[in-house]
């Protein structure tokens, strides 16, 4: 494929169809007989490709009927999806196009960089934190499986658990109980900071190698404000959500476990993994309430921009709040820590939020027109689980039928790639109308609005 017939195509357009080829591509490699014990109807093999390529981890068969082949594809995809369809796809064209200007310019569209050297030192960036990430979380996870089982098995289940936690898929094998979690302390706090660090997302982790560099030869770095946002948003995230659960819930469902370091090492665990990676420990099921609308609430908000993590992103909602702010203090800029943001890009955050709410309610409305047996509460839940990318489950996934399914593949995959597909679309748009030289406006007239 040359540059010329590539340009044709927009980066969104690129990005949707990297992710419908990796998902198929995935469900045709399950249905093999060597990755399944029992038969499957390729629509459940291809609602798993998709929840699992788009790190939802919301399934319609339990994962016992795959076999260790099966749990190898899935892990893969699982690592595919969480280090992102943006660079696999900048990946393959890097490999197999002779690379002009257009194709760059895709390229740096997707990645938001510019130049195509600072790309391909991204992705190098990219491939060697998440590997030294997940070996070292996969080697203390091994500590503790290699104490009730074989050697094989246990790094075989090591590896897989450090990737689905990298990569907020919130999926477990097996031979791996959800009481595992909420039993060893080492597990929890492992499975804990290989989430957040998921979570922070690429580009933060880059300034912050960056940081540490030039902290050691003396020299002074300046973050961005993206950075900023991300650290001191997921601090704010990561405390209000485990003071909130532990306010919900300590004398609740938490009254359940033993006083001591592995309940505290369990809150925290349980409470990060709200935001995107949806592991369930057996505490799920007492939640009150307050508590499940406290989980959505953090899902939806989710991670950092080109992170493993869902949600509309951290730097959205911080857009969203600074907008508020500036409204009721009559001011026309919107400002964050002494910078002015964009008008675009305003635009863009109330535009994602919008349209992820309508999403959200058209799913579950969707829903309970294809699912009239189960309760309104597990069908919102479920349609908040699968566009943020979330995972936990009131246990209607199981139950869902052919449309249901088909209303919550399409969720996820939206969730997970169609907030930057959007972006992208509205970028090429401005982008086209500028150099087309398109500068207009209409007369301005007021409306009453309360």
């Amino acid at each position: 494929m040359s540059s010329v017939k590539i340009a044709h195509f927009s980066p969104g357009h690129i990005l949707f169809i990297m992710a419908i080829t990796t998902i198929v591509s995935g469900a045709m490699l399950l249905s093999l007989p060597i990755c399944r014990t029992v038969e499957i109807p390729f629509l459940d093999l291809l609602f798993t490709a998709t929840s699992v390529t788009c790190v939802a981890g919301l399934f319609t068969i339990p994962l016992e009927s795959f076999t260790t082949t099966g749990h190898v594809v899935i892990l893969i995809l699982s690592q595919i999806g969480g280090i992102g369809l943006v660079t696999l796809t900048i990946f393959l064209l890097s490999l197999f196009m002779n690379f002009g200007f257009a194709s760059q310019l895709i390229a740096s569209q997707l990645m938001h960089f510019e130049g195509w050297k600072n790309i391909r030192a991204f992705i190098a960036f990219i491939l060697g934190l998440t590997l030294c990430v997940e070996l070292i979380g996969a080697c203390c996870f091994f500590l503790v499986f290699m104490q009730e089982l074989p050697t094989d098995k246990a790094l075989f289940l090591s590896l897989f658990s450090a990737v689905a936690s990298f990569c907020n898929t919130g999926i477990m094998l097996p031979m791996v109980t959800v009481s595992t979690y909420s039993t060893s302390t080492v597990m929890a706090l492992t499975a804990t900071a290989l989430m957040l660090f998921g979570s922070l997302g690429f580009v933060t982790w880059n300034e912050i190698v960056s940081y540490c560099w030039s902290f050691k030869q003396h020299k002074r770095y300046q973050f961005s404000l993206q950075s900023k946002i991300i650290l001191y948003g997921t601090v704010f995230i990561t405390l209000g959500t485990l003071i909130s659960f532990v306010i919900l819930e300590w004398h609740h469902a938490l009254a359940q476990e033993p006083n001591g370091l592995l309940k505290y090492s369990t809150t925290l665990f349980q409470a990060v993994s709200f935001r995107s990676a949806g592991f369930m420990t057996p505490l799920f099921y007492l939640f009150r309430l307050p508590t499940f609308l406290l989980v959505l609430f953090v899902a939806f908000i989710g991670g950092s921009p080109g992170s493993t993590s869902g949600g509309v992103k951290l730097t959205t909602i911080a857009i969203l709040i600074a907008t508020i702010r500036s409204a009721v203090k009559g001011r026309f800029s919107v400002e964050i820590r002494g910078r002015s943001i964009p008008v675009d890009q305003v635009y863009r955050a109330l535009a994602i939020i919008s349209l992820s709410v309508v999403w959200i309610c058209m799913t579950t409305f969707l829903l309970t027109i294809t699912e009239p047996l189960l309760p309104f509460k597990a069908l919102f839940f479920e349609a908040c689980s699968a566009f943020c990318t979330l995972g936990m489950s009131l246990g209607a996934t199981a139950l869902l039928s052919t449309a249901g399914k088909i209303i919550i593949m399409f969720s996820m995959l939206i969730g997970r790639i169609g907030s930057l597909t959007l972006m992208l679309a509205l970028k090429s748009v401005a982008t086209r109308r500028k150099q087309e030289g398109v500068d207009f406006s209409y007369p301005e007239e007021r409306v009453i609005l309360s």
